[in-house]
């Protein structure tokens, strides 16, 4: 048993971990592979690049969907409060070409301001 695994873990020296390292630092796949190769037999480095890419797609969606949130703090004063509600709560029951439209109000972008609006705003209040 070597670092709390059991069986074949040879896949945990210094220098695998040093070289799935250069992913995240830039290094041409090519290369990573080739050092992959040099420590693990051929079908283990296919799964582990595989994982390590998958991993690497999951983590960019997700920083998309991060970036994706809206911005509950309607009036950019820095902070969320009552005044960004009122904002949402004074265009709400709105729609495109509707004279309280207010398009910053539309948080969840399905062209109306509704009740779904205001508790976007309301979970990010204070």
């Amino acid at each position: 048993m070597r670092h709390g695994f059991s069986g074949n873990a040879s896949f945990l020296d210094l220098g695998t971990i040093r070289m799935f390292h250069k992913i995240y630092l830039g290094s041409s796949c090519g290369e990573v592979y080739k050092g992959v190769r040099r420590r693990m037999k051929r079908k283990t480095a296919v799964i582990a690049l595989a994982l390590l890419f998958t991993s690497a797609l999951a983590f960019a969606l997700y920083a998309q969907l991060v970036k994706a949130q809206p911005d509950p703090d309607l009036n950019d004063d820095g902070i969320v409060d009552i005044q960004d509600i009122a904002t949402a709560a004074s265009a709400f029951g709105s729609y495109p070409d509707h004279q309280r439209w207010n398009p910053e109000a539309d948080l969840d972008q399905n062209d109306r301001v509704d009740i779904k609006d205001i508790l976007l705003i309301a979970r990010s209040f204070g």
